[in-house]
């Protein structure tokens, strides 16, 4: 699951969005299988940086989600030049929208602790 995880983001850095898109959700669906919320993190995280590509606001919600995986279990964002084109990973909403061509933070920054309430 997690070698699924990290194929996706080299499939983004390659510029292959849909090889990205399709690895995470494969990751995705092994993690959930197993129940591990590391690895459910890590191919949220994942989608999250596809989603960018299209809208902020589902990345944001992408990105609240797998915040909410980590914090419980105490395992810490992805660490800095962890294969993402934008370079280091966010580490809020805010922070994470300033880098992103996104016009107004606030409906990011909603996106994102919605996104921290879903039920895994």
């Amino acid at each position: 699951m997690r070698l699924a995880a990290e194929l996706g983001f080299i499939a983004e850095l390659r510029g292959d969005l849909a090889a990205a898109r399709s690895l995470h959700l494969q990751g995705l669906a092994a993690a959930r299988e197993v129940g591990d919320p590391r690895a459910i993190a890590l191919a949220r995280e994942g989608l999250a940086e596809v989603a960018a590509e299209g809208t902020c606001e589902e990345a944001a919600a992408l990105l609240g989600e797998a915040t909410a995986l980590r914090e419980p279990v105490g395992a810490p964002c992805r660490p800095p030049n962890a294969a993402t084109s934008a370079g280091s990973p966010p580490r809020s909403a805010p922070d994470w929208a300033r880098r992103r061509p996104c016009a107004d933070p606030q409906p990011i920054v909603r996106a994102f602790r919605q996104g921290r309430t879903v039920t895994h």
